[in-house]
């Protein structure tokens, strides 16, 4: 117990601050590459957060926000280090367009309506959670419109047994009937992180995750997004400057004719003296 003690905070040392549990993506210059290698100049610059949970292994997660045609997306990197890998081991990104404060967000995958899956072997879902109306039970379902998800995952082989995996989702309401991410420009949403390996057989329809059995996750994690690149810092106008110009000018003529009428009453006030 304590050997484990010991490896998990050696991790943890290596990672440096841990336990934040939230995350702060700025808008990279940078577009990642998603091809599953991790770029290390790019996402060591980036925020990240270190999380335990996942069978005892430890997962950093990094984000990033890249405009592509002004469009805002969302980039994910998970770092995830284990003794040995599972055939099926697959990440479920659960995510709510809700604020930290909403306490129907909780530690259920079934309370997150938008469900981002993705699988060592290069597949992924791309899912919407569904309550039953005659069941009372949840499922989820394939959105109708295809699949939103870029992503590549490397299993490195290095000392360490790490897998790297990089995802790629729009920011702003990707499917047209409104229920998908709505992440939007400086406001702060709920996501969490669930592992699992259960499937319904590659020969049912749909071959999907079973979510259900996916019991392994991380803490829930307030991601903060950036502001609107597009707005700008109040400033000074041009009505501001001529406003400014004016009162200038005017406070400079009135001191002048005030220092004129002082000049002839002092005048004045001799030429009386001297009759």
């Amino acid at each position: 117990m304590l050997v484990a003690i010991a490896v998990q905070m050696a991790f943890l040392t290596s990672y440096g601050s841990a336990f934040t549990f939230a995350l702060k993506p700025s808008i990279s210059s940078t577009e990642p590459t998603i091809d599953g290698i991790k770029d290390t100049p790019l996402w060591d610059n980036q925020n990240s957060t270190v999380l335990t949970g996942i069978n005892g292994n430890l997962l950093k997660v990094y984000t990033c926000v890249y405009l592509q045609n002004l469009i805002p997306y969302i980039y994910f990197a998970l770092e995830y280090k284990t003794p040995a890998h599972a055939h099926n081991e697959s990440f479920a990104i659960a995510c709510s367009n809700s604020g930290p404060t909403n306490s129907s967000i909780n530690d259920s995958i079934w309370s997150y309506p938008i469900i981002k899956t993705v699988r060592i072997d290069g597949k992924s879902w791309d899912q919407q959670d569904v309550m039953h109306t005659n069941r009372n039970a949840h499922y989820t379902r394939n959105w109708t419109d295809g699949n939103s998800i870029i992503f590549a995952e490397n299993n490195e082989t290095s000392a360490d047994n790490a897998s790297f995996y990089e995802i790629k989702l729009k920011c702003q309401l990707t499917h047209p009937n409104g229920q998908d991410l709505n992440w939007s420009y400086g406001n702060a949403f709920v996501f969490k992180i669930f592992y699992g390996e259960s499937y319904t057989s590659p020969a049912s329809s749909p071959y999907q995750p079973i979510f259900g059995d996916w019991t392994v996750s991380t803490p829930k994690i307030t991601i903060t997004m950036p502001t609107d690149p597009s707005s700008k810092p109040p400033g000074i106008s041009a009505l501001d400057i001529n406003t400014l110009v004016a009162q200038i000018v005017f406070f400079a003529i009135t001191g002048l004719i005030l220092g004129m009428v002082g000049v002839y009453i002092y005048q004045t006030k001799n030429r009386i003296k001297r009759v």
